[in-house]
């Protein structure tokens, strides 16, 4: 055993870190910003990068624990990667019910009703630093977007949970209107009426490589 992997935390460690990690996410949950590294970084199918400032600010912006309480991400199946001792694969099919208006305008226009909510299964990650600090999160990523029971149609993430409560928006990898949507965003961010669907170039931690933003192909 090499130094560097007798350093490491253990793989019984890593894969506790990423329970405790989702149940303080800021999704789920209010946000425990000690479990985040200052360089973390976001990214699902067609959102992010993500900083950890303007993840806060996206999560903050929705609010979907409070508009679903009872919201539940239940979690399944945890791995550690057998190529990155530091990352964790699980799934996760989210349930809760619209009982408060989410944030944004989408509260004041589509008001709770008990609407129950039953996310796609969808595969997420955590790539840990060394002190157990998530250092990279990918979400979203539907395993079966034909699933029977799912309320999202195949959709995962917000983008889901709008698809539930009766709003249908682009969400789909290369799809031009979101691209577009997305690349003339900033004035709406800067109204605070919609949120942010990736970090300025320059504030991206600087060991993020890839190019790709957003929706991309």
């Amino acid at each position: 055993m090499t130094n560097l992997s007798a350093s490491l935390p253990s793989e019984s460690q890593v894969v506790e870190a990423a329970r405790h990690f989702m149940k303080n996410t800021g999704y789920f949950d209010p946000m425990d910003e000690s479990l985040f590294s200052d360089d973390y970084i976001f990214r699902g199918p067609v959102i992010g990068p993500l900083n950890k400032k303007d993840y806060k600010e996206v999560l903050e912006y929705f609010s979907i624990y409070k508009a679903f309480p009872d919201i539940n991400p239940n979690c399944f199946g945890f791995s550690v990667d057998p190529d990155d001792p530091l990352r964790v694969w699980y799934q996760l099919r989210a349930s809760g019910t619209y009982t408060n208006p989410l944030g944004g305008p989408v509260g004041s226009i589509i008001e709770p009703d008990g609407q129950k909510y039953r996310g796609s299964t969808e595969t997420w990650s955590l790539t840990f630093d060394e002190n157990l600090k998530a250092r990279l999160q990918t979400a979203g990523y539907v395993s079966d977007r034909f699933e029977e029971n799912s309320t999202t149609d195949g959709i995962g993430l917000s983008f889901g949970i709008l698809k539930t409560i009766g709003l249908s928006i682009p969400s789909g990898v290369g799809n031009p209107v979101l691209q577009f949507i997305q690349a003339t965003n900033d004035p709406l961010v800067n109204l605070g009426i919609s949120p942010k669907a990736m970090s300025d170039e320059k504030d991206v931690p600087k060991w993020w490589k890839n190019k790709k933003r957003g929706a991309e192909p």
